[in-house]
């Protein structure tokens, strides 16, 4: 689970700031086992690439990066985040 999770933050960090994948942090929790085969994860995004933008963008950007999670033996049968910019997180 260690695995995925890390493969997860880096496909977001890397999607959203490509130039600096410190101005995103993600806190991530996945519920499951791998002999379950899948997982569902739980998500608090922060980042720089959130900014001007509406909820609804905002989640597409990040449904993108979960996409190849989600797909058959991707790791991940649900998903569920929260996303908020720098300055609404105060650290902007």
């Amino acid at each position: 689970m260690e695995a995925l999770s890390a493969a997860i933050v880096t496909s977001i960090t890397t999607t959203l700031t490509p130039s600096d994948p410190s101005q995103t942090r993600v806190e991530i929790d996945l519920e499951g086992s791998c002999e379950e085969g899948s997982a569902k994860v739980t998500m608090s995004i922060v980042s720089a690439a959130f900014s001007g933008l509406p909820r609804l963008r905002r989640h597409k950007l990040v449904n993108s990066c979960m996409a190849p999670f989600l797909e058959s033996g991707g790791g991940v049968h649900a998903v569920s985040f929260k996303c908020k910019s720098l300055e609404e997180e105060g650290g902007g």
